[in-house]
């Protein structure tokens, strides 16, 4: 049996170990984009500016090596599946040339993208996304300083953690988030106000039930507009209002939810009995 992976990141690489604990003769091909030998996690950026590590790029998960009949291939990038025929067709970056795999198990593990609101200013250099590796670079630049002014705009388990990083930093944080309260997907209204009082304690600000409707740039810091009328000026904005899973290769191929989320079962299987998703790809739905 030929397994193929797409993505070799830590979703892709500890589904890889894990079989590996089970079976070591069937093949296993990983199709990563990136160059590297070890992917980036994002909760590096946390433990960096909460001075668990020196850089955010430390935290990574080990590339395993020495694994029987595995192939790495990095700098590949995949372009189309074809559920039907079990073939997956890329292309080198470096190349450009052509890859053509078969498959008898697809696991799919490309991950989600950082949600990218619609206000104005989005795109501006000191408005950063809490996703990769440049965002935590940017992230990490933008922060050192006397007393630097950051904006977090999220709510959920990613924003609350910076915003409490951040702070714990020596960064003056405010927080804001559309919801009435922090982490209403997560906790019961006890938790969440004692989340809300230990971040009010590390003197972060919270503005809860407002939205941030543009940002303009203004030289070395960015004025950030609310939707109630006011405004104010930091040196960096970072945004984590949820993610996008990445999952297009697989449109039409394999039931989806809405938001493009794979539903699979709790072995992580899709509709489609040869395809796998797991990570940010996919959901848990139980019906298969």
């Amino acid at each position: 049996m030929k397994i193929v992976v797409i993505g070799g990141a830590h979703a892709g690489l500890s589904a890889v170990n894990a079989f590996r604990q089970v079976n070591e003769t069937d093949e296993v091909v990983i199709l990563e984009k990136n160059l590297r030998e070890r992917p980036f996690i994002s909760a590096g950026i946390k433990l960096a500016l909460n001075g668990r590590v020196t850089s955010a790029e430390q935290v990574n998960f080990e590339h395993f090596e020495g694994q029987p009949n595995t192939t790495y291939r990095s700098g590949v990038l995949v372009e189309r599946v074809d559920a039907a025929a079990k073939k997956v067709y890329a292309r080198t970056i470096d190349n450009g040339s052509i890859i053509e795999e078969s498959y008898d198990k697809l696991i799919y593990a490309l991950g989600s993208s950082a949600r990218v609101p619609s206000f104005v200013g989005a795109d501006l250099d000191r408005v950063v996304f809490v996703k990769d590796e440049q965002d935590a670079v940017d992230i990490n630049k933008f922060a050192k300083g006397f007393r630097k002014r950051a904006l977090v705009y999220g709510g959920g388990p990613v924003s609350t953690e910076l915003a409490a990083a951040l702070a714990h930093s020596g960064v003056h944080v405010t927080f804001v988030t559309r919801s009435k309260r922090l982490m209403t997907r997560y906790f019961d209204q006890a938790i969440q106000e004692d989340l809300e009082k230990t971040l009010t304690d590390n003197k972060v600000v919270l503005r809860k039930g407002q939205e941030v409707v543009s940002v303009d740039n203004q030289g070395k810091k960015i004025e950030v507009n609310f939707n109630n009328g006011t405004s104010e000026v930091f040196d960096f904005m970072a945004i984590a209002a949820g993610l996008q899973p990445n999952t297009m290769l697989l449109a039409g191929q394999v039931d989806m939810r809405e938001n493009g989320a794979i539903v699979v079962d709790d072995t992580m299987k899709s509709s489609n009995p040869d395809i796998y998703a797991i990570g940010d790809s996919a959901v848990v739905d139980g019906k298969y």
